[in-house]
């Protein structure tokens, strides 16, 4: 899908509008065929600064994050000044019930560790916390995020231990980018910060 003379009048107007940076994101099974050197090249050459999401479909909350960091270690990015910055989210959402399963296990550890047990943190909040087909204690149904009732505590702790989670996570993705390359800025943008 890359087309290099699509690309060069793409940004010959963005040159011609008086902007100095684009934002631009390459996915982890492109990364091989050399497009985004082919795109710093050009961006360099109009004068343009890039901000890149390194691998579309990955975020610091997957567990194959590390498919970003070999996209780019592949192009050695520390090496283009045109690259100023990293986005290491793409409007990231934190997915549906059956998605976020796969921290149900950490959930059920942060509650421990901060109520001391989860009789403790269901009496706390006064309403139980939901469980799945065999009993296990899973993360909170999509209506309860949406309307109010006598779940809102446990929604609020349930908010807290993902805003926990993400922090660590996305620390973790920016130390590992700040080591590939100190000098580039890293941010993210979160659709449901």
């Amino acid at each position: 899908a890359y087309d290099p003379e699509v690309i060069e009048r793409d940004l010959s107007r963005i040159q011609g509008l008086g902007l100095n940076a684009v934002s631009t994101a390459i996915m982890a099974d492109d990364a091989k065929a050399q497009h985004l050197l082919d795109f710093l090249r050009r961006c360099d050459a109009h004068g343009l600064k890039v901000n890149l999401h390194p691998g579309v479909h990955l975020s610091p909350m997957d567990d194959d994050w590390s498919k970003a960091l070999d996209i780019l270690r592949h192009y050695r990015v520390w090496q283009h000044d045109t690259l100023f910055a990293f986005d290491l989210a793409w409007e990231l959402n934190l997915g549906t019930h059956v998605q976020r399963r796969r921290w149900d296990s950490q959930w059920v550890d942060w509650i421990s560790e901060r109520y001391g047990s989860i009789e403790a943190a269901e009496d706390d909040w006064g309403c139980q916390l939901p469980r799945d087909e065999t009993g296990m204690i899973t993360n909170p149904p999509a209506g309860q995020f949406e309307s109010d009732g006598p779940w809102r505590s446990m929604i609020a702790a349930y908010r807290r231990f993902m805003d926990t989670l993400s922090y660590r996570r996305f620390s973790e993705a920016r130390r590992q980018i700040r080591a590939l390359a100190p000098r580039q800025m890293v941010s993210f943008r979160m659709a449901e910060a």
